[in-house]
């Protein structure tokens, strides 16, 4: 399977084609592959984050594509995500917060956190009262295994609705 480092390099390289920018490539961790995240992590975010009416709407910064929500193709809805549509939605993570220097600094985490507990303002609410709660845990696990260990696996099948 290719990993998100190999699709951002190649989405980096065929942004730049053409284009005429002198902007400096940003080295981003490699979050594992798609089938990980396809299997791990997705199902968490489809729950929580990818309705129509959050991130499943393509003019947030943050786009997301579920099963139910926003997809590539309209008569795919109610149908499994395809590699492409995972593939995009980890771009759309990786475009995020380009410049987080660690994990727990990336936006991913800390827009749904609750504020009292070092979060940061989210329009849709507090998600998650503080750091235990598994859906953080899932996130921050695949930010720093690619939810390719058992323990990551896991954290984000407690997490999964």
């Amino acid at each position: 399977m290719r990993s998100v480092a190999g699709l951002l390099a190649a989405a980096a390289l065929a942004a730049g084609c053409g284009a005429g920018d002198d902007s400096a490539t940003i080295t981003l961790p490699d979050y594992g592959t798609v089938s990980d995240f396809t299997a791990y992590v997705q199902p968490v975010l489809a729950a929580g984050c990818a309705s129509l009416d959050c991130h499943g709407d393509p003019g947030r910064p943050l786009r997301l594509y579920s099963p139910n929500g926003l997809r590539q193709l309209d008569e795919l809805r109610g149908e499994d995500e395809s590699e492409s549509e995972m593939t995009a939605n980890m771009l759309s993570i990786a475009g995020l917060d380009p410049e987080a220097e660690q994990i727990e600094d990336h936006l991913l985490l800390l827009k749904p956190l609750a504020v009292a507990a070092g979060g940061f303002h989210h329009v849709g609410g507090d998600l998650w009262a503080d750091e235990s709660e598994p859906a953080y845990r899932c996130l921050h696990s695949w930010f720093r295994s690619g939810a390719s260990d058992a323990e990551a696996q896991a954290v984000c099948q407690m997490a999964a609705p």
